[in-house]
């Protein structure tokens, strides 16, 4: 896969990150709920920093910060929002 920047030295996939626990699958009915209508993944960092707790209460966690990401995408510039 040589390009223009010169040959690929290593690369690291989605499904690689999936596997390795770097990314966190969130429900399709979790990311609808929040106004996200496009499969939605989360970092193993974020679900520990954001989301993980002692309380039971995850899930209502990760509403907020999918619920914050809506709302950061919805006030965004139109040119600055990639789809």
């Amino acid at each position: 896969m040589d390009d223009e920047y010169g040959p690929v030295v290593a690369s690291y996939t989605r499904a690689e990150a999936f596997e390795s626990g770097v990314f966190v699958a969130v429900s399709p009915a979790a990311a609808s709920a929040a106004g996200l209508g496009m499969p939605v993944a989360i970092t193993a960092g974020v679900r520990q920093e954001f989301v993980a707790g002692n309380d039971g209460d995850d899930d209502g966690r990760l509403q907020k910060v999918l619920s914050t990401v809506a709302r950061a995408i919805q006030q965004a510039p139109g040119d600055e929002v990639c789809s």
